[in-house]
């Protein structure tokens, strides 16, 4: 997106009165005064045409130098699942033609250039560890950290991070920040340790989708999924007619084998819990005083798990197990939807027929919104530790990464991984805007604190009744306790 930037009228003023007043004196030939604005229009004319995010930020730290400061990140790398190759969102040291790499790569010298810094990339097997110790023996090894959003809450309630609200050169309302994260981790009304946005790329492989065979849809001459999407009629009753009007017996042994036989779902043991966030519901909600609280056991919220206990738990139709026979089943054309992290979309990179990507369905057709899950484990966030020598600094380099990233990393994501590169159809990042801008997260997600709570939800899976609300009151009252130790440490904490 590019910024049209109207010139002011005082400086349209003083370019239109420049060469009356220095007539007056003694000053500058004609020449040099054609020339001093023509260097003003062209000046403003640069400015007119820079990427919004780009000049944004290049406002929001004019006149910072840092000196040639170099800004340490400790983080790990891993496999990407777009790619298939071994990545990180930090560092590289120069470009490759690989596209991911080369937009990393791109980003840091912009923000190299623009702040004189050096960003450097410290790799730890275990960053969360390395930067514990270092905190607790009072040392400034890091500025900042990168790695799974899963193992980061221990040491924020350790008060070993910084709260992002204190950073004074920090605005978490800048468009290259994920606002759910901003949203949804926020604590106490005013205390944020987690951030995520342009600047990485975890958080978008983190997000739920539903991968769906194009070709079985045609055969079987369903509805078109990227237009009931876009109707909002993808709900989850539209979902299931397909879905139990495809699975079959193929080779007539009288059972039905995720091996051998067609299955027109298929998703893991969490598969309540993945859903019940796409219809619009969620297991912790935040309460007026920032307070993650149990969500209200409302007749509504009930009545979503039992559907999913009723027409999805105990449905021949869907599969639900480990995740490796559903792809192969899904390689194999014999599974129509699969539920699975956008992170895994080379899974199917060699996939003969046709698949596309869609968000989970909604609840029903008055739902507003799709929502989808995103996974604490899979999602990337920066911290800042409170052993960080300065950290306005670390501000001013963090908000430029993440700006220069929107036309860099955001944009090699969305206009060649997902439109051209890997995907089958146009329509895929259309469809993956839908998923990214519904991201739900949540405090029970992957942080194992309350696992109790999410246990209420998984374990009715294999649930011989439904008694979801007893198995609720078992617990509510330990939950309520580790939330309020939970709350006890972060307000203690920075």
């Amino acid at each position: 997106m590019f910024i049209k930037k109207t010139i002011p009228l005082l400086l349209s003023a003083a370019l239109i009165t420049l060469p009356i007043f220095t007539a007056c004196g003694d000053a500058k030939s004609s020449a040099d005064e054609n020339q001093a604005d023509e260097n003003v229009i062209a000046e403003v004319e640069t400015q007119e045409t820079l990427p919004a995010a780009e000049s944004m930020i290049r406002q929001q730290v004019s006149g910072k130098d840092y000196g040639g400061y170099e800004f340490r990140v400790v983080g790990n790398t891993s496999s990407d699942g777009i790619t298939g190759l071994v990545y990180n969102e930090v560092y590289y040291e120069e470009e490759n033609g690989e596209p991911l790499q080369d937009s990393v790569y791109r980003r840091n010298q912009q923000t190299e250039d623009l702040l004189n810094c050096k960003i450097r990339l410290i790799t730890q097997s275990e960053p969360e560890k390395s930067l514990r110790n270092s905190v607790i023996a009072g040392d400034d090894e890091y500025d900042a950290m990168l790695s799974s959003l899963m193992n980061q809450g221990s040491i924020a309630r350790e008060g070993l991070i910084k709260n992002y609200y204190n950073i004074a050169t920090m605005d978490l309302s800048n468009p290259w920040w994920d606002k759910n994260i901003v949203s949804n981790f926020t604590i106490l009304g005013n205390k944020l340790y987690f951030l995520a946005g342009d600047i990485n790329f975890r958080d978008d492989y983190a997000v739920a989708v539903i991968y769906f065979n194009k070709q079985l849809i045609e055969n079987f001459g369903y509805d078109n999924p990227y237009d009931l999407v876009d109707s909002g009629k993808w709900t989850l009753d539209a979902m299931l007619y397909m879905v139990n009007g495809f699975t079959q017996d193929i080779d007539g042994d009288g059972k039905l084998d995720i091996k051998t036989d067609r299955y027109g779902f298929g998703d893991n043991t969490d598969i309540i819990k993945h859903l019940i966030f796409s219809m619009g519901s969620k297991i912790t909600e935040t309460d007026k005083d920032g307070i993650p609280r149990i969500a209200e056991m409302t007749e509504s919220h009930i009545g979503k798990v039992e559907k999913l206990y009723n027409d999805i738990c105990n449905n021949d139709n869907i599969f639900v197990g480990d995740n490796a026979p559903i792809v192969h089943a899904m390689l194999d054309s014999r599974c129509l939807f699969y539920y699975e992290m956008l992170g895994a979309y080379s899974l199917f990179r060699t996939m003969e027929d046709d698949f596309g990507i869609i968000p989970p369905p909604k609840y029903d057709e008055a739902q507003e919104n799709y929502h989808a899950y995103v996974s604490n484990g899979w999602t990337s966030t920066y911290v800042v530790p409170i052993t960080n020598p300065d950290f306005n600094r670390t501000g001013d380099i963090l908000e430029t990464m993440c700006a220069f990233s929107t036309d860099t990393i955001r944009a090699t994501l969305y206009d060649v991984l997902f439109t051209v590169k890997y995907a089958r159809d146009t329509q895929t990042a259309r469809m993956i805007d839908y998923v990214v801008d519904s991201k739900v997260y949540d405090w029970s997600g992957d942080f194992g604190w309350l696992n109790d709570l999410t246990g209420c939800y998984t374990s009715l899976t294999n649930s011989k009744s439904f008694d979801f609300v007893s198995r609720i009151e078992k617990v509510e009252k330990k939950v309520n306790k580790t939330i309020e130790k939970m709350v006890e440490d972060f307000t203690a904490a920075d």
